[in-house]
């Protein structure tokens, strides 16, 4: 048998080695998540990049030049009515003084081209009325 002192020290020495792997564990475990971290940062940063390069790419690809090269003179027109009543330049205020609601902006594709000939026939009331004047 092993005198009472030793006890102490062989459970101390048991103890001491138990907290050792511990730590060790611990240890392991941290770096492991510290290094997968900073693996996903590389790759979230190498995305954000690759994404910024894409956007403008695609920004120099398709500026409004190049797509208003492809517009006939109607749909500028059109496109030039659209912005000038999204500006506010619309005849809205006599549909307010009135009582009416303002007119909503088409919010399916079907409707944009009956927008449009309302658009074009408001417009054109508009200019009769002041070719009266």
């Amino acid at each position: 048998p092993l005198p009472a002192s030793m006890h102490g020290a062989v459970i101390a020495t048991l103890v001491g080695c138990l907290l050792g792997l511990v730590t060790c564990a611990m240890t392991c475990v941290i770096c492991r998540i510290w290094r997968r971290n900073r693996y996903y940062r590389k790759v979230q940063r190498s995305l954000d990049e690759e994404e910024a390069a894409f956007q403008d790419t695609l920004a120099r690809n398709y500026q409004d030049t190049h797509l208003d090269a492809h517009l006939d003179a109607a749909d500028k027109e059109k496109l030039s009515m659209l912005e000038s009543y999204m500006a506010g330049d619309g005849d809205e205020t006599d549909s307010i003084r009135n009582g009416d609601e303002p007119d909503k902006l088409p919010t399916r594709a079907e409707d944009v081209d009956k927008f449009m000939h309302e658009l074009a026939a408001a417009a054109s009331a508009c200019s009769s009325k002041l070719d009266k004047l």
